[in-house]
């Protein structure tokens, strides 16, 4: 995977983690070791630079690989696991010899700044920004089905009259049917309160609870999207509010 998506391992550890041990995440994460490839090219929908990250960021790998000019990889092993999945491949890789002529990474310019994107949402719930940003938004769920930080579900229940099975689906706050009551009622009833909810999860409830954003960066909700919503361009309009 690419640098941003693996750094996505620690927003999922406080959320799976914070209340409770949840077996099934940390059963994965015992079983994965991470790999990830240094990105040598952007698009207009990347902005790993204004959460935090860069594109040959080594947080969340287990081994880092970077291209090198004359072809292969300069491995930066960071973990025992990226230490025990070299030892059983040791044929793909040799000692470092010299100075590695190593592509150079990426330029992302930043795009906003997080911090004051956080703090600016404290005292703007109500204004009509929102409304204005969702009103291309289908509310398909694209952009959560893409995203390696949304950890929204549901439970469903499956059973017939001798067996059942209860099972954890994905969901996302952007779909009406996620804040819907039994009674009918629906708190979030307007895409734009959905969409507002979306951002404020991702950049001012994560932070404020788990001292971590819920976003990476890496665009895929923008490449997903139908309408062409620009998480990015919103994300810096929101920050640029009076």
């Amino acid at each position: 995977m690419r640098p941003c998506e693996a750094r996505v391992f620690a927003a999922l550890d406080v959320v799976f983690n914070w209340d409770y041990k949840d077996k099934f995440f940390n059963a994965r994460m015992a079983n994965t070791t991470v790999v990830a490839i240094s990105c040598t090219q952007a698009d207009e929908s990347c902005f790993c630079t204004s959460v935090g990250s860069r594109p040959d960021d080594t947080q969340g790998s287990d081994i880092l690989l970077s291209k090198l000019k004359g072809g292969g990889y300069l491995a930066e092993v960071s973990t025992e696991k990226g230490k025990a999945l070299v030892a059983l491949a040791k044929d793909a890789f040799q000692p470092l010899s010299g100075t590695p002529d190593v592509i150079p990474p990426a330029t992302v310019a930043p795009a906003f700044d997080a911090k004051a994107l956080e703090q600016k949402q404290a005292g703007k719930f109500d204004s009509p920004v929102w409304l204005e940003q969702s009103l291309r938004c289908l509310g398909c769920g694209a952009c959560a089905f893409v995203c390696p930080a949304c950890v929204c579900f549901d439970f469903q229940d499956e059973a017939d009259t001798k067996q059942g099975q209860r099972l954890r689906a994905w969901d996302s706050c952007g779909m009406r049917m996620f804040t819907l009551h039994a009674s009918g009622h629906n708190p979030r009833d307007k895409q734009s309160q959905r969409w507002r909810q979306r951002i404020y999860h991702k950049f001012a409830y994560c932070p404020d609870r788990f001292k971590t954003l819920g976003c990476v960066g890496c665009g895929k909700c923008s490449r997903a999207c139908p309408v062409d919503m620009n998480l990015k361009q919103h994300l810096a309009d929101a920050a640029s509010l009076g």
